[in-house]
């Protein structure tokens, strides 16, 4: 983000510079201290677009988390999991860092075990048989 705070307080200066209101160590003063207050602007933003990455993260898997316990009560129900998100009563559930559907993935492995999968497709993360992966 550009911070438009700079351009305004140097029209400032010029003009109270011009006008003789402060000395040249006065403007020196302010000038840094401006300088200090636009690194810490950008060090707060990076925070902040840092904790909003992480709240996103945290209510995908939070989703990803209910669809998982959605799919269990599916199976208990109809001894099979399935990969349609409508029938788990979750419709219109999406990432809400791209805004697309969760990938659910089931059936049985070469085994024999019947299994389900979760993932996000913004890669914040999979639960397979209700085991996440960011444990």
């Amino acid at each position: 983000m550009r911070n438009f705070i700079s351009p305004i307080l140097v029209s400032i200066i010029i003009f109270s510079v011009s006008c003789g209101f402060y000395s040249e160590e006065e403007i020196s003063i302010m000038t840094q201290k401006i300088e200090s207050l636009e690194e810490e602007n950008a060090l707060l933003q990076e925070e902040l677009i840092s904790a909003q990455n992480a709240a996103t993260r945290d209510i995908c898997r939070a989703n990803m988390r209910t669809i998982a316990s959605q799919e269990v009560v599916y199976f208990s129900a109809n001894t099979e999991f399935t990969t349609n998100i409508d029938d788990l009563g979750m419709t219109g559930i999406v990432c809400p860092g791209c805004n697309e559907e969760y990938n659910i993935t089931a059936g049985t492995d070469s085994y024999g075990f019947i299994y389900y999968s979760i993932t996000c497709p913004e890669l914040h993360g999979r639960i397979n048989n209700g085991l996440p992966s960011w444990r």
